[in-house]
């Protein structure tokens, strides 16, 4: 996020959407007028001051600039819905790449 050269478009078209332009804010597009992304990982070892997580959506030299840990409570929001994504063709198919289940095409 914090490599991105300029933010140009407040609407993007995500591949999913074929062609549809959406807001760059309901996209998850990585060109945006703010360089912070977000992240949920695991964190697998600490040694000195080395945290060892799973996979962070980063590319090597991308500044941390905090961590928290993980609230099911508080981060889970179970009321949640798709918003506009509801509304596209194939959305079971595009939940399934979400999802990262393994499917047929």
């Amino acid at each position: 996020m914090d490599r991105v050269v300029e933010f140009k478009r407040p609407l993007v078209s995500p591949p999913w959407t074929k062609d549809r332009a959406v807001g760059v804010f309901a996209s998850r597009s990585p060109e945006r007028p703010n360089p912070i992304g977000l992240s949920i990982v695991k964190i697998k070892a600490v040694t000195d001051r080395t945290i060892y997580t799973s996979c962070m959506d980063v590319l090597n030299g991308t500044p941390l600039l905090d961590i928290k840990p993980y609230i099911k409570e508080l981060d889970s929001k179970y009321d949640a819905n798709y918003g506009w994504l509801n509304n596209i063709k194939d959305f079971e198919h595009l939940i399934l790449h979400i999802k990262g289940i393994p499917h047929n095409y």
